[in-house]
């Protein structure tokens, strides 16, 4: 076995195995000169011998290391740093193939055992983060696509101006409750990776500061998300031609008055919008 060597990228530690295709072929060559009877060094004939052993040990090191690099390229530069620890354990293990070894070299298998546990151990960590994640993703997507101002435009009669908000406000309600239940379970969420990662429930853990960050951020996104749709999409319908309500009109000589008047249509809109953006708090 010929052992791995590393290189240093922004991304962190690689592997390659240092194992020349050109050694492969000079082993196959070896062992069928061996079996024509043509005379070779002992160390050519030990070395032919085992050649199934060798290209075992290439492939088994080429499998642990594609699966380190495979869990290291999924991480977010969040989730690296506050996997530090974890990252740094498994290249501590991986060292021991970073040495320079020769054809009779031993404990060759143990690394490998002891490698692939320790990256199994690794890729089951991060799988349980990123399911944490995936949920919270979920959380999130359906508070970004949320509806506020829900309404719907009856076939018949139109409702009034207050009968018309006051719906808008009772179905508002119930979404809001339900958003903040989906709100609520994020923590839990967060708080389970972190006993996952240090056993500590706190919610303040320092080599967690940038992930909390992320995701204060990721909430921040959606609701304003939730929010500009929201407005926008309202605003849409109320600029087009579709009657939404009906408001009485009063003629008395010389003007007509409207039932509610203007300021009040007004009034009750406004709050509407501003309970759809305070809904966020």
């Amino acid at each position: 076995d010929v052992p791995t060597t590393q290189r240093k990228l922004q991304g962190g530690v690689r592997y390659i195995v240092n194992f020349a295709p050109e050694l492969r072929e000079m082993i196959s060559e070896a062992y069928h000169l061996e079996l024509q009877d043509h005379a070779l060094p002992d160390l050519a004939k030990i070395i032919a011998l085992q050649e199934d052993k060798f290209i075992r040990y290439v492939n088994d090191l080429r499998k642990m290391i594609n699966r380190y690099h495979s869990v290291m390229d999924s991480l977010s530069d969040a989730q690296s740093i506050m996997l530090e620890q974890h990252i740094t354990a498994v290249e501590e293990e991986m060292q021991f193939g970073c040495k320079r070894l020769n054809w009779t070299s031993l404990g060759i298998n143990g690394f490998i055992k002891r490698g692939s546990q320790s990256v199994s151990k690794f890729e089951s960590v991060v799988n349980q983060i990123q399911m944490n994640e995936k949920e919270i993703e979920s959380k999130l997507q359906v508070i970004g696509m949320a509806s506020l101002l829900k309404f719907s435009v009856p076939d018949n009669d139109l409702p009034g101006v207050k009968d018309f908000f006051e719906r808008i406000e009772r179905d508002q309600t119930k979404t809001v409750n339900l958003l903040s239940r989906m709100y609520a379970d994020i923590g839990p969420l967060i708080t389970k990776t972190e006993h996952l990662l240090l056993g500590t429930s706190s919610g303040n853990a320092k080599c967690m500061a940038g992930y909390y960050k992320y995701w204060e951020r990721k909430v921040l996104d959606s609701l304003t998300k939730m929010v500009l749709r929201n407005l926008q999409s309202f605003n849409v319908v109320l600029m087009g031609s579709t009657a939404l309500f009906q408001i009485d009109a009063i003629l008395p000589a010389p003007k007509i008055v409207t039932q509610p008047q203007s300021k009040e249509i007004y009034l009750l809109m406004k709050k509407c919008l501003k309970d759809c953006i305070e809904s966020t708090k």
